[in-house]
């Protein structure tokens, strides 16, 4: 721990914004299904070589390097997290992809790019987040004519009891306390709903099937050697601040609702739904 000590300054920390905390001790990404969804989805709708994709909320930019190295595609992240725009630009030097993989600090609901700009849009476990109406317009405004918006995200099972959908409600307020805004999970209709809308067709929805398992988590996070960092920044911080440990609680109670806790997370379905961009 004494190294820990040298290196963080805990008051410094504690002002940092819940995303820029958490790209700061080293997570790199929030699919808990792991990287490997984003097969499902180029199973689903085969993106070319070279095209060029959006990816909205592309925290420290994981997925962006994943669909660039595996797939062939130019991808654009934006994220409003200064610290994860950062780190995602030092690795893409570290990985010699600038030209390939860009990044930029933008909000999803003013997107600062051209009308027809982009094959693909995608998000990936952020899309609650959004002014949805405000974000499907502008999506549409910047995709090329028959692209594809895509979105690999939490969605709603119509079928939630209403005390489990309060159950998953409360969390989401609770999630405001930390990261400044609710986690507001909608259902798989409101999805087909702006799609339809917004002026998307050929509406498909596709549950995950991917299971997360060790060796995913492991690459979530960057390798077994940065788990054991990260493990060790968190229980450095739980024990140095109060503020950062009252936000752990906070996550951990919200992570139990939607994830784990089973008569509340077996309504919330990692899902793929991607449409194509109308006349």
């Amino acid at each position: 721990m004494g190294k820990l000590r040298s290196e963080i300054n805990v008051k410094e920390w504690e002002q940092l914004p819940w995303y820029d905390l958490l790209s700061k001790m080293g997570l790199e990404s929030f699919n808990w299904r792991g990287l490997e969804t984003w097969n499902e989805l180029m199973n689903i709708h085969k993106f070319p070589p070279k095209s060029k994709i959006l990816i909205v909320g592309c925290g420290v930019g994981k997925s962006a390097f994943y669909l660039a190295e595996k797939f062939d595609l130019n991808v654009t992240g934006i994220d409003i997290a200064e610290k994860s725009i950062e780190i995602a630009k030092q690795t893409a030097t570290g990985k010699n992809l600038e030209d390939k993989v860009k990044f930029q600090i933008s909000d999803a609901h003013e997107l600062p790019f051209h009308k027809n700009e982009f094959d693909g849009v995608f998000t990936e476990y952020m899309a609650y987040f959004l002014d949805h109406p405000r974000a499907f317009k502008e999506f549409h405004r910047v995709l090329k004519p028959s692209g594809y918006v895509a979105f690999n995200e939490l969605m709603l099972e119509s079928d939630i009891p209403k005390k489990k959908l309060n159950q998953i409600l409360e969390a989401g307020t609770l999630f405001e306390e930390i990261a400044g805004f609710k986690l507001n999970v909608p259902f798989i209709s409101d999805y087909e709903k702006w799609c339809t809308e917004f002026n998307f067709k050929d509406i498909q929805v596709h549950f995950v099937k991917k299971k997360l398992n060790l060796r995913d988590l492991f690459q979530l996070v960057g390798g077994f050697k940065n788990f054991r960092k990260i493990t060790k920044i968190m229980l450095y911080l739980w024990r140095k601040s109060p503020i950062i440990k009252k936000k752990f609680k906070i996550q951990r109670k919200v992570k139990w609702i939607v994830f784990q806790k089973r008569s509340t997370a077996k309504y919330i379905r990692p899902t793929i739904c991607i449409a194509q961009k109308g006349d």
